[in-house]
């Protein structure tokens, strides 16, 4: 079929119409062709950003477990210059892969400004001050029990940082381990979820017409425990 410039195309909804007819077979797998062929390319999107946000949480992972080894070798308390190390990182990387890098240390009250060197975007340059007690195993602070329980890195499940970053986030951390593998703290980086949002708002597979508002026109950023 040759289509010219004047030629009127067929709308969804005439598809749609000609779909119940049974005179109209090829239009209508023309139409279902169409949405396949979308529905393939939003999906190769997706994975697309996918692993864009894998690569992201890579990045902060292996950041997270070089600074866990630094101090590890440094002990159990905080370098003079902490504070001047974690402005750096924050110098170092972008907004939407470091929100607030940190060090928890152990053997501190947490009362203690330097029992938790901490800067986020939110205070940058000037120091973030905990106001929660990390000693108490509990849902809030699994950013902390995580590594300790496990000794190794972990990565939380997203959760709203009340009395820190107030931000909804997601943390990396590690377990911060001397010589004979006592444990001395963890290190860790936060990352935004609102930054991570705008990686998801990159996908555009809406559908148009009868097909649009279909949980299957959506992309969502699930958590392995079920956290939309």
């Amino acid at each position: 079929m040759v289509v010219t410039k004047d030629a009127t195309l067929p709308t969804s909804a005439s598809i749609s119409m000609a779909c119940t007819s049974t005179s109209a077979s090829a239009l209508c797998l023309v139409r279902a062709d169409l949405i396949a062929r979308t529905k393939q390319s939003a999906l190769a999107e997706v994975e697309v950003h996918a692993i864009e946000i894998d690569a992201l949480v890579g990045r902060v992972a292996s950041l997270v477990t070089t600074m866990a080894a630094v101090q590890g070798l440094r002990g159990p308390d905080p370098a003079p210059d902490v504070m001047l190390e974690l402005r750096r990182i924050m110098d170092s990387f972008p907004a939407n892969e470091v929100f607030g890098a940190y060090y928890t240390f152990d053997n501190a009250d947490y009362r203690d400004q330097m029992s938790m060197p901490w800067i986020d975007r939110n205070s940058y340059p000037e120091a973030t001050i905990n106001k929660n007690d990390y000693h108490i195993d509990q849902p809030s602070t699994i950013w902390y029990w995580g590594p300790k329980k496990s000794g190794k890195l972990t990565i939380s499940e997203p959760y709203f940082d009340g009395g820190g970053s107030d931000v909804t986030m997601l943390s990396v951390n590690a377990p911060v381990l001397g010589p004979e593998g006592q444990f001395y703290g963890i290190s860790g980086v936060d990352i935004s979820l609102d930054d991570m949002r705008e990686l998801i708002k990159k996908v555009d597979i809406a559908m148009t017409g009868e097909d649009s508002a279909h949980e299957s026109d959506y992309a969502y950023l699930v958590s392995p425990t079920g956290t939309i």
